[in-house]
């Protein structure tokens, strides 16, 4: 599996890769923007980015191509983990000097993609065995404390657009929090 850097625009990159959820999710978050700042990939903790990278044909077959119940969002990182699961003699690189362009700097975010995300999220833990009650109420928790983060992160830039959206977002993801508590 190869991944490369991600730009956002000719002179901003974006996030190459991603560190998979675990138990401290402000830490991952705060990895996630660390090692992209000084491109440092770890394969084991990390999956890179689906809007670009590239693997081999005979190995997306061997691992069973897309699962079709996850949307878009999330893909990287299950194709990520079975590739690490059932080939584990292959290898992730990550090549710094190879770029691609993502136009999604000037793009805003919906609370739709952020639900298709965690649905897809969702999806993936249950195939790990993760209870989905569990599953559902460990990523909505995280994504919760995400968007709580960068409420205050857009706060302090006096960014009301992103303002109003991650209370748009928090507000989405406590309905669903407080749903799969019944």
């Amino acid at each position: 599996m190869l991944g490369m850097v991600q730009m956002v625009s000719p002179v901003k990159r974006g996030l190459s890769f991603m560190s998979k959820f675990g138990k401290r999710p402000l830490w991952e978050v705060f990895e996630t923007f660390l090692f992209n700042k000084i491109l440092f990939y770890n394969y084991k903790r990390m999956y890179f980015s689906g809007a670009c990278f590239l693997l081999r044909k005979n190995d997306f077959e061997d691992i069973g191509l897309f699962n079709e119940r996850i949307f878009l969002y999330g893909e990287e990182n299950y194709l990520h983990d079975r590739l690490l699961t059932n080939k584990p003699e292959k290898f992730f690189v990550f090549d710094r000097k190879m770029k691609y362009m993502h136009l999604v700097d000037s793009r805003m975010p919906t609370v739709n993609s952020v639900m298709q995300t965690l649905d897809s999220l969702i999806e993936f833990y249950v195939q790990k065995g993760i209870n989905v009650k569990i599953a559902t109420h460990n990523q909505i928790k995280y994504e919760i404390k995400k968007a709580l983060f960068f409420k205050f992160i857009r706060t302090i830039k006096r960014d009301e657009q992103y303002v109003k959206y991650y209370s748009e977002l928090l507000s989405a993801l406590r309905e669903r929090l407080i749903k799969n508590s019944i």
